[in-house]
């Protein structure tokens, strides 16, 4: 870890995130709690379904509050609640992440990341994008975000490091999947 540390520190300038299209990437299937197996790309009528699964969970959890579910249309359903058991799927994803590193300066570290779900992250139109430092975990050392094929024409990321930032526009893509590493 120490080693890690030393080489997130030394980033070069500009490399704060990575971003790029997932071409061939194998098919998967996502298992949510009480709704079975989801493929993807996710249909609007079970996008739906995983929206009111994310609100109630968010209820249940945190409780009611009636005034930010309209400005913060922005849904996670945790680890505990969706998966895959897609050995293909992981075997990419680890794959992605270590081009990802190479990338971000772990240089020979790049081989030793391991990749762990946190959770499924839902976006509706005019959504506010959630800061992932609130859901870091010990040993955590960044994120890997997945886009899903979906509807989505514009919009764009930003990532933010020690006065930088990276802007990424995920529809602009030429693949329907597309990753960010930071």
């Amino acid at each position: 870890m120490k080693d890690i540390i030393g080489q997130l520190q030394s980033f070069p300038t500009g490399e704060i995130a990575y971003g790029r299209s997932l071409v061939n990437a194998p098919p998967l299937n996502l298992m949510v709690e009480g709704m079975g197996n989801v493929a993807t790309p996710v249909s609007v009528h079970e996008l739906r379904k995983l929206i009111k699964f994310a609100r109630d969970e968010r209820i249940k959890n945190a409780g009611t509050d009636w005034l930010s579910l309209p400005r913060m249309p922005t849904w996670f359903i945790s680890a505990d609640h969706v998966g895959t058991d897609s050995e293909e799927w992981a075997v990419y994803v680890k794959h992605a992440a270590e081009t990802a590193g190479e990338y971000l300066g772990f240089g020979q570290h790049s081989t030793g990341i391991t990749t762990a779900l946190q959770g499924l992250y839902i976006w509706e139109e005019e959504s506010l994008w959630r800061n992932f430092c609130k859901r870091n975990e010990s040993g955590q050392i960044g994120i890997l975000l997945i886009i899903f094929e979906s509807a989505y024409e514009e919009g764009e990321i930003a990532i933010g490091y020690k006065n930088k930032d990276m802007f990424f526009q995920p529809a602009m893509a030429a693949s329907s999947l597309f990753m960010i590493a930071a």
